[in-house]
C-alpha cells in the first residue's frame, strides 16, 4: 500500500450513492431494529457484526433505514451494501440467542416482530411475527418475566 491508496477496513467496499439511495427507498419506513443490551454471539468481522456497531442504545427502536444509511458509510465512502446488512438481520432473527430484533412500528406506538425469533435472548419463550416486543409502556420481555419468574438457581441445578 502506498500513500495513494485508501486505507480500507475488512470486508468494507465502496457503496455508490445511488445504490444506497435505492435500497433505502425500497426499505420500509416502518421497519426499526431494536437491541436488548444483551451481547451477540458470532463472527467479530461479519457484515451484522459491523453493521451492528452502528445501534448503540439499549431498547431504543432505531429506523432499518438509518442503520442502512451509517452502515454503508462507516469509513468514508466505504461501508457494507445495504442488502448484505439486510439479509445478515434476517438471519440473526433465528440465531441463538437472538439479541437484536426487526420490528414494524405500529400507529398505536407498538413495535411487532416482523418474524418469527425462535430463541430471543431476554424471552423464556419464543416470539412469533406480529407479536409486541415493545410498547408505549414499556419492554414486553419484562412483563413476559413477571407472569413467570425465573426459577431460582438452586431449582435449575
Amino acid at each position: 500500500m502506498n500513500a495513494v491508496t485508501p486505507v480500507r477496513m475488512a470486508g468494507l467496499v465502496l457503496v455508490p450513492d445511488a445504490e444506497l439511495v435505492e435500497a433505502v427507498a425500497r426499505t420500509p419506513l416502518d421497519q426499526y431494529v431494536i437491541w436488548n443490551g444483551r451481547s451477540r454471539g458470532g463472527r467479530p468481522n461479519s457484515v451484522l457484526t459491523q453493521a451492528l456497531t452502528c445501534v448503540e442504545a439499549v431498547w431504543t427502536p432505531i429506523p432499518l433505514r438509518m442503520l442502512l444509511r451509517q452502515a454503508a458509510r462507516l469509513s468514508g465512502g466505504y461501508g457494507l451494501r445495504p442488502e448484505a446488512v439486510k439479509k445478515g438481520l434476517w438471519s440473526h432473527q433465528a440465531a441463538t440467542p437472538a439479541c437484536y430484533f426487526l420490528v414494524r412500528a405500529t400507529a398505536g406506538g407498538e413495535y411487532r416482530a416482523v418474524t418469527d425469533v425462535p430463541r430471543p435472548s431476554s424471552w423464556p419463550q419464543p416470539i412469533r411475527a406480529g407479536e409486541v416486543v415493545l410498547s408505549p409502556s414499556g419492554r414486553l420481555d419484562l412483563a413476559v418475566q413477571a407472569e413467570r419468574p425465573m426459577a431460582p438457581a438452586y431449582a435449575r441445578r
